[in-house]
């Protein structure tokens, strides 16, 4: 009889080590997050969090039961936007919400002399298990995914201890990387009007501006490289402008804007010279842009009367990164 649980013991205890063994392997080929993914958690933590606040009717008292990374994220990124939800959790409010540290923990069973590791979203069973030691009305999991142009998360709310689900919902964050940095590039057409006006007094018709924006985190907002295009007047004014861009958010919304600043060279006709530029972009949703831009040729010389020296309109445009 001794042998026989001996035998055992040997089997359970090998096939612990290979299960430890795969899951270790796994996380060997994870990497650690870049600049893009941790802007990303920054926002996802905030809008998991708005959507928790508007839940009606809303669970008194909250624990987070798991976030979980897949690959290619470590999952000490999990850990990263954990902090983010309870902060913008406690930005609103929000009271009795806390961490379930025994939630995370792998789970090992033994079945038919198999071992079984889950982690991560649980099953309604394990639910009901742990709730009984938690005082909370409800859990929240979280699964992260990473695409080229993306971070997506899974967040469920479950009921404690029924482990019926109260909520669900999908968010998408975008997190373009370049050499490892958090850049954003934004595509704006617009129309407008021509500032300058013609030999005989009168302004030029309806214009179309083109801007081609790159530009990379530089810890106080974005900087980078903006290339313009103004065409529809008497000469088409082109420009690439270094520009600075300062970011912000409406309170409590989903809804963020930026301020930009630029000015470099450009020409117009046979005007050549310095040229600002000055926008204000809303961002609505993943990729969606609108906005007003403004921009200014300051001619080295005298200019020709057929120079186009200021333009100013609105825009729309799409957003990679954020």
């Amino acid at each position: 009889m001794r042998r026989v649980k001996m035998t055992n013991m040997k089997k359970l205890i090998a096939l612990l080590s290979l299960a430890l063994f795969i899951f270790s392997a796994e996380s060997s080929q994870a990497r650690p997050p870049e600049e893009a993914e941790f802007k990303a958690a920054a926002i996802l933590g905030d809008e998991i969090a708005e959507w928790y606040s508007r839940i009606e009717p809303r669970p008194a008292s909250v624990a987070i039961f798991s976030v979980h990374s897949n690959m290619p994220l470590e999952q000490d990124y999990s850990d990263v936007l954990e902090t983010e939800i309870l902060k913008g959790m406690s930005s609103r409010g929000i009271p009795h919400v806390s961490s379930c540290s025994e939630c995370r923990s792998p789970r090992i069973t033994v079945e038919d002399q198999r071992v079984v590791i889950t982690k991560g979203a649980p099953d309604q069973e394990t639910l009901k298990k742990i709730g009984r030691k938690y005082p909370v009305e409800a859990f929240i999991t979280v699964d992260v995914y990473r695409t080229k142009l993306n971070v997506l998360a899974q967040a469920v709310i479950y009921s404690n201890p029924t482990g019926q689900v109260i909520n669900a919902n999908h968010f998408t964050i975008p997190a373009l990387n370049f050499s490892d940095n958090s850049v954003q590039f934004l595509g704006l057409f617009g129309l407008g009007m021509d500032l300058s006006k013609s030999s005989d007094g009168s302004t030029a018709a309806v214009l179309t501006a083109v801007n081609l924006l790159l530009l990379e985190d530089v810890g106080f907002g974005k900087g980078g490289l903006d290339i313009g295009m103004v065409m529809g007047g008497p000469s088409t004014l082109i420009y690439i402008d270094p520009t600075l861009a300062f970011y912000g958010r409406f309170g409590l919304s989903g809804v963020t804007y930026s301020f930009d600043l630029g000015a470099g060279y450009g020409f117009s006709g046979s005007a050549k010279g310095i040229v600002g530029r000055v926008g204000y972009d809303l961002f609505l949703g993943s990729s969606a842009v609108i906005g007003v831009e403004a921009a200014y040729l300051l001619p080295m010389g005298t200019a020709p009367t057929d120079a186009m020296k200021g333009y100013a309109g609105f825009h729309v445009g799409f957003s990679l990164g954020r």
